[in-house]
């Protein structure tokens, strides 16, 4: 993730998805931060999205506790650089 055109992109990526609510995107950390329903999305379709537009993703290691920490999930930092 190189500039605000990027963080862009990928905020309106996730957000075509259903069940994705809302989504930060930070440049500086080169994390997005999403939150969604679980019942009609997963971090694994995320990350499966943004790789076939060509933005490398991960899941942050610690998105397992925030899914379960907070209702909806949130996959913590689902766009690698």
């Amino acid at each position: 993730m190189e500039d605000e055109g990027s963080a862009d992109t990928i905020t309106q990526i996730l957000l075509k998805l259903s069940g994705v609510e809302e989504v930060r995107v930070s440049l500086r950390d080169c994390l997005a931060s999403v939150q969604f329903d679980e019942n009609r999305t997963s971090p694994l379709r995320m990350t499966v999205s943004l790789e076939a537009a060509g933005f490398p993703a991960v899941v942050a290691a610690n998105a397992a506790a925030s899914q379960n920490a907070r209702a909806g999930g949130c996959c913590g930092g689902c766009c690698g650089g």
